[in-house]
């Protein structure tokens, strides 16, 4: 078995990483204390992986960046950015456009340098620019058309009352699959198209904002008409789901709704702007 993956984690703590058993994970309060420390690593303790957490703009000089970038030019770096830091990318270029991702997307990405890492996935190079980024994310969602390995067609049914942001998801799946994909409003008509459309056996991307009593019920409603008792399971692996996969968007990701979706018979949880996972997760 592979050992785990050394990674840095600067700044914020990100629960995520640090239980993920692939990584072993050095968390330190900032970047200058980890430039300062880091400086007295042996050659086992240089890391692979390094994620820079940066709340607000300009919290890091160049100096700093130009630092870390030369002291380990052979480690995969990433800048993982909260809200306040959305604008950078258009009125700031201290990181480099390729490093810099918002926080809901860094599970995805990381997965990807994991990949990069294991000699199975090439690496994106500092240097590239947005449209070879995007490439670089969509890549993994080729063939998204078949499941496991067969040729069966996946069908998909994108339920959200933001009409704009559905056709968004519908043209991204007809770029990746040659699948059939429906748009749906409102819940009384998912309601009736799967009354209707009784042999369906696709997935479902959810779209559960606003995230309220009506919402729970919809999903309590088909978790029960599974045959199931949505108490009784502690994950959607262990629920048995009516057809195929119900994935949950939201434009905020909340923690502790996470476990509630999952008992709700919801296989993935994922930011509304985060396509590429969104359509990701239909491939699982």
């Amino acid at each position: 078995m592979r050992r785990p993956v050394r990674a840095i984690v600067c700044g914020k703590q990100v629960a995520e990483l640090a239980a993920d058993p692939r990584l072993d994970v050095r968390q330190y309060a900032s970047l200058v204390e980890f430039l300062a420390k880091s400086a007295l690593f042996s050659a086992e303790e240089q890391p692979e992986l390094i994620v820079v957490v940066q709340v607000h703009p300009d919290q890091f000089s160049s100096v700093q960046i130009d630092q870390l970038f030369s002291r380990y030019p052979l480690s995969r770096v990433l800048c993982a950015f909260g809200p306040l830091c959305e604008s950078d990318g258009r009125t700031r270029n201290l990181w480099p456009q390729s490093v810099r991702i918002p926080l809901w997307k860094l599970h995805q990405r990381v997965e990807k340098e994991l990949a990069v890492l294991a000699g199975n996935a090439p690496a994106l190079p500092i240097t590239a620019t947005r449209e070879e980024t995007v490439h670089f994310e969509f890549e993994p969602l080729k063939n998204l058309s078949s499941r496991d390995g067969e040729n069966a067609v996946k069908q998909l049914v994108v339920f959200s009352p933001d009409a704009t942001w559905a056709e968004l998801v519908v043209d991204s799946w007809s770029l990746v699959s040659q699948s059939p994909c429906r748009q749906i409003h409102t819940l009384e008509g998912l309601s009736a198209f799967l009354e209707y459309e009784s042999d369906f056996n696709g997935d479902i991307i959810l779209d559960i904002d606003p995230y309220n009593q009506v919402v729970k019920d919809w999903l309590r409603v088909r978790q029960q008409q599974s045959g199931g008792d949505i108490l009784s399971f502690s994950s959607a692996s262990e629920a048995p789901g009516p057809g195929g996969q119900i994935v949950a968007v939201s434009n905020w990701l909340i923690s502790h709704r996470r476990k509630e979706l999952l008992q709700l018979g919801v296989s993935c949880y994922v930011c509304k702007l985060n396509l590429p996972e969104t359509l990701r997760c239909l491939s699982e």
